[in-house]
This record gives structure tokens, C-alpha cells and sequence, in this order.
């Protein structure tokens, strides 16, 4: 997302630890590419280190949260792929984002979505299989990010702080 969207964001990594069963063996993140080169929107190619790093960083707590858990970035699987296994994962987290809501509210398994303005409507859901999180709510991409401005080494270094003790 971008940085001037206030909409976009991450949940604290608390909630992951909060959804997955301890004895979870398998975690996938599905993520855009991170990389510069295979950046499919040249407007965000400038916050791939960052994105990296932020999503390096998840995985590695991840890892350590479930160590007996495999946690692999998905990042080129097409949409078509990724939606099928969000609707057919036993457990999984929604963050802030249009692309994972639908499959969310799809599901087979249990959904934890992020409650975000891109979609107000998802409070109001009565479906057993899906928990919305407003507390604690998502960090906001706004909230350390300015618009057309690469987040520091520092203001990284926060930003996981803060996702890591929130």
C-alpha cells in the first residue's frame, strides 16, 4: 500500500499468536513481490527495501513463535492461487487490505480481519468463522509513512518495535 493511505496497515504480531494454534505446522505469507525487479507497480518500486524488511521481520517472529510451523512468502503464485488457499486455510490473518477480505468472509476455516475503512461493513458480519480485530487496532502505513517518502532505517526499526510489543 502506500504510504498515504491511512486505511492500510498491519496488525500488532500479537494476533497472529492469538490465531494460530500452537501446534500449527504450516504458515504462509502472501505477499506482492518485494523485490525491485519483479515489482509489479513501478509507483511502489521505492518501498520495497521497506516492505522487505517488514515482512523479513514477520517471518522471522513468526518462526520463532512457532518453531515446530514451516513459514514460507508466497509472491508469485497467481491471484486465482492465493485466493484458494485463503479460502481453504484452517487459520488465517487479514490485514488491512481489499484482497484477502472476500476470501475471509469465504472461508472454510477461520478468518481474522483487521477492522479498517476499506471495508466498514465487515463489523457488522454475523458469520461464526470470522473475528474482527479493532483492539488492538492495525498500525496504520500513515502513521510512520509519508506520501512519496521512503520510511528511514529508524523509523523501521519503530515500526517493528512496535509491531513486536503492541
Amino acid at each position: 500500500g502506500l504510504p498515504h493511505h491511512g486505511e492500510y496497515g498491519w496488525l500488532p504480531y500479537r494476533v497472529y499468536k492469538q490465531t494460530f494454534p500452537a501446534s500449527v505446522k504450516s504458515i504462509g505469507i502472501i505477499s506482492p513481490p518485494v523485490d525491485q525487479t519483479a515489482f509489479t507497480r513501478g509507483k511502489d518500486a521505492k518501498y520495497a527495501p521497506a516492505c522487505k524488511r517488514l515482512l523479513q521481520d514477520m517471518v522471522d517472529y513468526l518462526q520463532a513463535t512457532f518453531p515446530s510451523a514451516v513459514v514460507s512468502i508466497r509472491t508469485n503464485e497467481p491471484a486465482v492461487q492465493a485466493m484458494a488457499r485463503m479460502v481453504l486455510a484452517s487459520h488465517f490473518v487479514c490485514n488491512p487490505s481489499t484482497f484477502c477480505v472476500y476470501a475471509a468472509v469465504a472461508t472454510t476455516g477461520q478468518a481474522t480481519i483487521a477492522d479498517s475503512p476499506l471495508y466498514p461493513w465487515v463489523r457488522n458480519l454475523n458469520q461464526s468463522h470470522v473475528h474482527v480485530v479493532s483492539k488492538p487496532r492495525f498500525l496504520k502505513i500513515s502513521e510512520f509513512a509519508q506520501k512519496d517518502r521512503v520510511p528511514s532505517k529508524a523509523t523501521l526499526d519503530s515500526v517493528i518495535a512496535k509491531l513486536r510489543s503492541w
